[in-house]
């Protein structure tokens, strides 16, 4: 994606008509006990003919994310998923921001700032596959190409809202005490006061800047809550979270003491790695084999599913059979296609020297490839398969294995720990039954008592 196709950076000249633009004041309270003495004065006084309401507190949880290459960071973007009670809503602001000039030709306040700003209603995965359409989405699909969204951080809030209208405009007048998290671990804590236009109008954030500037309370901030946190992360010495999966083993390596439902995780581990291991070559359609080995891997997998049924608790099996059957599908599309293309090209040279029609039916054949050529990006664009790696990889596992360890088990075995009287033949037939795509798999499934 070139960059001339992304929203331009934010522009004070732009006026109504444009992209949706956030302006507000951003300070760091330097004492949070004084400011917090300081607004119960009559500090609005000083303002003149101005509305304050009661404060309102809220509890906020922001959790920002991007792609593992930082795509959204590089082109000017961040975004974040808040969840305020049950409502979740996805926000994109552009990073880059500009301070703006205090109307009335006074000096710019260096903590007025404008910024492009998306919000849409979303859920709180990190699919955009599950939200509404939006523009919003559209940017950060736009932005992620086919890569992976992950949680960069949390941010964790206490917001005290005041609303302040004058003849001059609306604004919401915020006190929020911020907590950090990387994970389970608290980097850092600051409290900051935002005042947001509530009506794209800047004449009463221009007078309030004026007091809140003099009261020598508050130090104008240039960063983003965003970039703050990003710099306490890395001051922690935290590092962002990596996957990287282990080589595709060999054999799946089942032992007679295993019990059903551990030889079904072990089977099923090897035919994920198998997936995920083409997957790079299935996003860039280089090699149309690449598609192909990972659409057997699915319907491998849907076969162990189908052998081990009974290991597993049945809501749990359901779950990460239908996201299979998504994965099968999106792929089989695309592989359609490339079967398709490949049988034209194998007819195209004995239809050129059938008859003296063959000028016609090779423009046909042409034709034919044109389309079905054109077709293969979206459908590949589709192949996005919406199983999470992470919780996939999440299924219990030897210690010693090679993969990510895991603290919670998604797929405990209904058989608690008790072993198969027929672990032995277990052993030997998991691995031939994984290899088989139709029903007949069945007939695999060691059947009796679990002791």
């Amino acid at each position: 994606m070139s960059d001339a196709t992304l929203p331009a950076a934010p522009d004070p000249a732009v006026t109504a008509g444009g992209p949706p633009r956030e302006i507000e004041l951003k300070y760091t309270v330097r004492d949070d006990a004084v400011f917090r003495a300081w607004l119960e004065s009559d500090w609005a006084a000083e303002l003149g003919d101005v509305t304050i309401s009661p404060p309102q507190t809220a509890e906020v949880e922001d959790t920002y994310f991007d792609t593992p290459h930082r795509a959204l960071e590089r082109h000017g973007f961040g975004a974040r998923l808040r969840r305020k009670g049950h409502k979740v809503t996805l926000t994109v602001k552009s990073a880059g921001r500009t301070a703006v000039a205090v109307p009335g030709g006074k000096l710019p306040s260096r903590a007025l700032r404008r910024r492009i700003e998306l919000e849409a209603p979303a859920s709180i995965r990190l699919d955009p596959d599950a939200w509404p359409e939006s523009p919003a989405k559209e940017l950060v699909e736009e932005l992620r190409g086919a890569a992976r969204l992950r949680a960069l951080f949390t941010i964790h809030q206490r917001r005290h809202e005041r609303r302040v209208s004058s003849p001059e405009g609306i604004a919401l007048f915020t006190l929020d005490e911020v907590e950090v998290h990387a994970g389970r671990t608290i980097v850092g804590t600051f409290t900051a006061l935002e005042v947001e236009s509530s009506d794209g109008r800047e004449e009463l954030l221009g007078r309030m800047a004026e007091l809140l500037d003099g009261s020598g309370l508050l130090i104008p901030e240039a960063r983003s809550k965003e970039d703050i946190a990003r710099d306490l992360v890395a001051d922690a010495g935290i590092q962002a979270p990596s996957f990287e999966l282990p080589k595709v083993p060999k054999a799946p390596g089942i032992t007679p003491d295993d019990t059903l439902a551990e030889a079904g995780r072990k089977v099923l581990r090897m035919h994920l790695a198998k997936m995920l291991s083409v997957e790079a070559g299935t996003r860039t359609g280089e090699d149309i084999e690449d598609l192909h080995k990972m659409r057997v891997a699915t319907r491998r997998m849907r076969a162990v599913w189908r052998v081990f049924d009974g290991a597993y608790k049945p809501r749990v099996q359901r779950r990460y059979v239908r996201e299979l059957r998504e994965v099968a599908t999106a792929l089989g599309m695309v592989r359609d296609l490339d079967v398709m293309l490949e049988g034209l090209t194998a007819s195209a040279r004995p239809i050129a020297r059938s008859s003296s029609s063959s000028s016609t039916r090779a423009t046909t054949a042409t034709s034919w490839r044109t389309t079905w050529t054109s077709r293969r990006p979206p459908g590949q664009a589709s192949c996005r398969y919406r199983p999470a790696p992470r919780r996939w990889c999440a299924i219990p596992r030897p210690a010693g294995s090679g993969w990510p360890t895991s603290g919670s088990a998604r797929t405990r075995p209904r058989s608690r720990g008790r072993t198969c009287r027929r672990s032995t033949r277990c052993a030997s037939t998991a691995s031939a039954c994984a290899t088989r795509s139709n029903r007949s798999g069945r007939c695999y499934r060691p059947r009796g008592r679990m002791r």
